[in-house]
Formats: C-alpha cells, structure tokens, sequence
C-alpha cells in the first residue's frame, strides 16, 4: 500500500518546504490558533500568510479605490443625513453600482475584519 503523504495533492512536488525560527512562544500561540480554527499548524500558518499578503496588496491599491469610495459615502451621508438613516436597500443599491474590483475589495476588508 502506498503511503496516503506520498499520493496526495500537496505532496512535495506541489509545496516548497521553508524553514522558519520562531521567537520563543509563538510555536505555542500557532498551536493554539490552529487548535481554535481545527486545522494543523502549517495550514493556519500558510492562512495567516495568504491573508496578510491579501490585506498588504489590498492597501496598495486603496488609494485608487479609496476615492470613489469615499465621494460615495459622502454624497450617500449628504443625502441621507448620516449613517444612521441609510437603509439595508440604499447599502445594497450603492454596493451593487460598484465596479466589480471594488465591490471585491470591500467585500474581502469586511470579511478579513470578522475573522
């Protein structure tokens, strides 16, 4: 019978191997993360990695996505006389009329702030 590591997707044909010195504690602290996220360490490091090199080419970008965002919210402010009175539909609405690299943008911030 062949080894199931060996058949596998992520065998090492398909993964780089990277060797890592970690502070004292942070071993534990990933250990723990992956525990909460039922996931082994290597995934919850490779997620973490993925995700901050998401957010970091997201905050490049912010700058061309930030201006029509923000004329937007202002023009969605002024008419509404703040947040407060702007309904799920007039969120929806506005959300729907974006650009879909923008709405993509958003939609990833917002969930990257939930998790």
């Amino acid at each position: 019978m062949r080894n199931a590591a060996i058949s596998s997707p992520r065998s090492s044909e398909k993964t780089e191997k990277f060797v890592v010195r970690l502070p004292k504690g942070m071993r534990e602290n990933i250990a723990e993360l992956a525990n909460q996220h039922h996931r082994s360490m290597n995934s919850e490091i490779v997620s973490r990695l993925e995700r901050s090199i998401a957010l970091e080419r997201l905050a490049l970008h912010s700058e061309s996505l930030s201006q029509p965002l923000n004329a937007r919210e202002e023009k969605l402010a002024v008419e509404s006389n703040g947040w407060a009175n702007v309904s799920n539909d007039e969120i929806i609405r506005q959300l729907s009329i974006l650009p879909l690299k923008q709405k993509q943008a958003l939609l990833t911030v917002l969930f990257s702030i939930n998790s």
